[in-house]
This record gives C-alpha cells, structure tokens and sequence, in this order.
C-alpha cells in the first residue's frame, strides 16, 4: 500500500499570502491545483500554497506507483480557501447538499475487478464516497469523477453504494443520501 501522508488536512490563506503543506511518501510526490486563477502550487521542499484571489479549490498531492514493490499510486485532496484582506471567506451561498446518487452500474473487469460508474452531478467541486461491501467487510474510498474501478474478490458478490459530497466556503462537509444499493457477482476468472 501507498504510505502517502499529508499533514495538513485543509488549507486557508489569504490573497497573496503562501501556506506550506508537508507530504511524505516513500515514492516521488507530485502537486497539482484544480483552479490556479484561486491558487497556485509550487516547491520549496515543502509544497507552497500562494491565494491568488479569494474563492476555492482543491489541491491535489499524489504518490507515484511503484510497481517493483506493489505501491499503488495514491491521490489526497487538500481543501484551498483563500479569502480575501480582511480574512472573509467569498460568500458561497450557491453550495446545496448534493443530491443522492443515481443510475450506479457495476461491470466486471477480469482479474477480480469491478468498474463501478453512476451519473455525474453537475455541481462544481462534488466528490463522490463509493463503499465496496464483500460479505462482512467494507471499505470505501473518495474519487472526484463518476467511475472508479475497485478490486473484489473473483466469484464474490460485491455490494455497492455512492454518496456525494462538497465542502461548502467554511469547510463544512454537505454529505447527500447514498444511492441504491447494487449488486453484482464477480466473475470466477
């Protein structure tokens, strides 16, 4: 497994300031920012954070694989508010709970994996919680897109659901409803 660590779980600076983010990883470490007209990202040993104007995105710190020694490549996102001279956070007010997810579809791949896609919401920043179940035990994970592939167990029957998620401008968590519940038995191969 990737042992990708961020210590910072959120970041909030403001226009024109820089914030550092601390990563580690036994694999090489890349950055990328979702909106650079927000924030931009660079390196000075540690990962600098500079808020170009207030608003918010998301940054990106992945650990590359490495294939030799079974390392997956492992993505954290990291929150970006930046605000503006007198530490106001830009008002928000469009963020609405997601809806629940619908139209989830899960295909079996060969090698004991699944592809699992639903139907992309249309707002802006939304990520999706997709939770595998294989008998007793679960195990999620988030992604930004409508897919994921995961892996499961040949011949088993893997239950799953997704849910979405945002953040509105104050870093509050707006969880929606999780989808139906879908169910598929996995090919033997």
């Amino acid at each position: 497994p990737n042992d990708l660590a961020v210590t910072e779980d959120r970041v909030v600076i403001k226009a024109g300031e820089k914030a550092e983010v601390h990563a580690t990883a036994s694999t090489a470490i890349s950055f990328t920012v979702d909106d650079t007209a927000v924030a931009t990202v660079a390196s000075a040993g540690a990962i600098q954070v500079t808020g170009v104007k207030p608003g918010q995105t998301t940054l990106n710190v992945t650990a590359a694989a490495d294939t030799k020694k079974g390392i997956a490549e492992k993505t954290i996102k990291v929150p970006v508010v930046v605000t503006d001279a007198n530490g106001e956070i830009p008002s928000n007010d469009n963020v609405k709970k997601p809806a629940k997810v619908t139209g989830v579809k899960i295909t079996n791949l060969k090698g004991g994996k699944v592809k699992v896609t639903w139907t992309k919401q249309s707002q802006k920043n939304i990520k999706y919680y997709v939770k595998k179940t294989v008998g007793k035990k679960s195990a999620g994970k988030s992604v930004g897109s409508n897919k994921t592939t995961l892996s499961v167990k040949k011949g088993a029957t893997v239950k799953i659901k997704v849910k979405a998620y945002i953040y509105d401008a104050t870093g509050k968590k707006l969880v929606g409803s999780y989808s139906k519940t879908v169910t598929k038995k996995t090919d033997k191969k």
